[in-house]
């Protein structure tokens, strides 16, 4: 998912002591322990940014974990598209392409503790840094589900390979898609008031979807005077296979005659 590995030349300084080494810039200061490799960071005359915790014990064959403390007041935002929840403070969170097996709320037949159709490995703290877990495989996020005092990350296999960013959220984000690739700007009318439809029809309710109900819509709108750019199909325009929604023809329904 690293799309930039050419990075100008950091100045800094080294010092070694008994116990670590230390590397020092105008901004922060990592220290990386010689008995297990742990990172601990610092801002730049102010105290701890990040502390990561057993880095050793938490490698195994099957799967890979890095751990850090949590600090009091600190709480997370990201790890892509989710259907649960914006601050993750506290949560166990599974990140996989799926809609989950659990309980499914009365439409969507989607489990919204676990679905995801966009999973990314990534998060921002409000302490000023965040953090991106650069593997491809399944993983799992602990932030201060078992413990209030540390969070985890662990994927089901790979290596442990993360990249660490200091900064407020702006500059996290500019600084996480320079290494990732940032998105083009959508046209200007994509930034307006988008409409999801249905076409008239929700899950379970598909046989009142029809392409009559947009072009009606569309009309309803005007008359109330309530300004928008998109009106969204969505899902029930198409048939789904054996009367379910659990997949799809990609055909057109039988009530959208000339869509």
């Amino acid at each position: 998912m690293v799309v930039r590995y050419n990075w100008p030349e950091v100045v800094c300084t080294v010092n070694e002591q008994a116990e670590y080494w230390q590397l020092s810039t105008s901004a922060l200061t990592v220290s990386l322990a010689k008995a297990d490799g742990c990172i601990l960071v610092e801002n730049a005359g102010s105290p701890l940014l990040w502390q990561e915790l057993e880095s050793k014990p938490y490698q195994s064959r099957e799967q890979v974990t890095g751990a850090a403390t949590l600090r009091l007041g600190e709480h997370f935002f990201g790890f892509g598209e989710r259907m649960d929840f914006m601050d993750q403070l506290g949560k166990r969170i599974y990140l996989n392409v799926e809609r989950g097996s659990g309980p499914k709320p009365a439409v969507g037949n989607k489990d919204v503790l676990r679905a995801n159709y966009c999973p990314v490995p990534y998060f921002y703290s409000t302490l000023g840094y965040g953090l991106f877990f650069h593997t491809a495989f399944p993983t799992t996020w602990d932030m201060g589900w078992g413990h209030d005092d540390r969070y985890t990350f662990t994927a089901e296999r790979g290596e442990m390979n993360y990249y660490f960013f200091q900064g407020d959220l702006y500059t996290v984000l500019d600084r996480y898609t320079d290494l990732t690739g940032k998105s083009p700007l959508m046209p200007k009318r994509a930034y307006g008031l988008h409409l999801g439809s249905y076409s008239g029809g929700t899950w379970e309710h598909e046989q009142y979807a029809s392409d009559d109900y947009p072009a009606t819509l569309a009309e309803k709108m005007r008359q109330l005077g309530i300004p928008f750019d998109l009106i969204w199909l969505d899902s029930t325009w198409r048939k789904f296979r054996q009367g379910g929604n659990d997949a799809s023809t990609f055909e057109w329904r039988e009530t959208f005659k000339d869509p």
